[in-house]
């Protein structure tokens, strides 16, 4: 009966020396990261849409007539659709070339438009 015992004994420490150890040895499982299924979905207009309502702002026309060189570009689109627009030429201070902004457009994805930099009628 001692032997039983003792067998019992031993089993079982062996198997909870098993367990502690097998816990300890298992590194962390990484965090299971999924990949979105599909794109965000964009509306409204497209980048060549949002350039020329922006190209047909008053403004706008003024300045590519004044800055024949003038650039319009589309930033970014937020997943509602809206259209960040730039327009800016390029010059040059003491031979280093940088935009200069001219105004940041939203172009919204129902044709509206809001001018980071409203203009004021200006009496020169």
């Amino acid at each position: 009966m001692k032997t039983v015992k003792l067998l019992v004994l031993i089993f079982c420490l062996v198997a909870l020396a098993g367990f502690s150890f097998n816990c300890k040895e298992q590194p962390p499982e990484p965090p299971v990261v999924t990949p979105p299924t599909e794109p965000p979905t964009t509306q409204g207009l497209t980048c060549e849409e949002a350039i020329e309502k922006v190209m047909a702002l008053n403004e706008v026309a003024d300045y590519f007539t004044r800055v024949p060189q003038a650039k319009v570009k589309c930033d970014s689109q937020e997943d509602d659709g809206t259209w960040l627009m730039q327009v800016y030429e390029i010059v040059e201070d003491a031979g280093v070339p940088h935009t200069a902004t001219f105004d940041w457009y939203y172009v919204y994805s129902d044709g509206t438009i809001q001018s980071s930099f409203p203009f004021e009628d200006v009496v020169e």
